[in-house]
């Protein structure tokens, strides 16, 4: 593949790019031309075509027969995870990243993550992102104070950030590169929103070291129409599950106990601003709401002695008994 232009050494890992495609016509080019360009070339370019009913299928072959480094995969739509997770399959690299394909990246990215992983033999890295709109127009009110600085952290360190203000950069997948050897084993949830909440506990329990850029070097493009976007509804409890799991994972780690009352208190939050969202007249919302009630509930009992008595009567005692009443309180709010 060359040499790298960015650096003395020749390539030496390469570099697996998984990107999930549908429907984004639109937006395709911009990302895998953002991709194809990076300054780090030993790449592989897994391109997903999900099922894809606009041409997007069609563009991704285009891209294949003009670059080596592009490999399609053509399947029926299974959705984000799915799809990511097909291309896992055919992952090469030493190290992996994912960009989703109405995003696009610095020319830079994956040179700057590469270099910090390198520097301190990390198990992975991650950087800042910056919120663009569609014509790739910074949208400066939701860059402010961006989180990630340039240091090396522990992966529980990593891990309890999640819950942080803009803890969602510690969280997503896309922002960072990957070792290999922490995706074993790790597959994306099927037909879940917040996909990435699911996986994230069990990536960074694996990670001794994980390098931390400050570059926003991910342009996380804002549309509508996107999944992200839509309003809120059954899928959105699906945050809710994805924190329960979490919880039962994190739960005997050793010195945990403050991020694991933080994250209780975080699945109340979730749970008042679900009942009074979500359209209880609906049977299968109701349903689902009332078994992850039952779930938060089981486990608050699991950990009962790290709440204050006045967080226990607030988030527990009367939440299971009078719901309605937290709800009332949360509107005050």
């Amino acid at each position: 593949m060359g040499k790298e232009q960015g650096m003395n050494t020749p390539y030496k890992d390469l570099i697996s790019v998984i990107v999930p495609v549908y429907k984004v016509e639109r937006y395709l080019c911009r990302c895998v031309d953002s991709i194809i360009a990076q300054t780090y070339t030993n790449l592989q370019i897994i391109l997903v075509d999900d099922g894809s009913p606009d041409g997007s299928g069609a563009i991704c072959d285009d891209y294949a027969a003009k670059d080596s480094r592009i490999t399609v995969i053509h399947k029926k739509n299974g959705g984000l995870s799915d799809a990511r997770n097909a291309g896992l399959v055919a992952a090469c690299g030493s190290y992996i990243g994912f960009v989703d394909s109405d995003d696009y990246i610095a020319v830079d990215m994956y040179e700057k993550l590469y270099k910090a992983i390198v520097a301190c033999n990390a198990d992975m890295s991650v950087c800042n992102f910056r919120y663009v709109d569609e014509n790739g127009n910074n949208i400066e009110e939701r860059n402010n104070a961006l989180p990630v600085k340039d240091e090396v952290i522990d992966g529980i360190t990593a891990l309890t950030r999640t819950l942080d203000d803009k803890g969602w950069y510690y969280v997503t997948a896309w922002n960072r590169l990957y070792s290999r050897k922490l995706l074993q084993s790790i597959y994306f949830p099927d037909g879940k929103l917040h996909e990435d909440e699911f996986t994230v506990h069990r990536i960074y329990s694996k990670a001794d070291k994980v390098a931390c850029v400050a570059d926003a070097c991910y342009m996380y493009v804002q549309r509508g129409g996107s999944i992200m976007q839509t309003g809120y509804g059954i899928r959105n409890l699906d945050a809710v599950e994805a924190l329960e799991q979490r919880f039962e994972f994190c739960v005997n780690l050793p010195e945990m106990s403050d991020y694991i009352l933080r994250l209780s208190q975080r699945i109340y939050s979730m749970l008042v601003e679900a009942g009074i969202k979500l359209d209880m007249h609906n049977a299968g919302c109701r349903q689902r709401y009332k078994e992850l009630k039952k779930t938060y509930i089981k486990q608050c009992r699991q950990i009962k002695k790290l709440f204050t008595l006045r967080q226990w009567i607030i988030d527990v005692a009367v939440f299971e008994i009078f719901p309605a009443i937290n709800m009332a309180v949360f509107k005050r709010l």
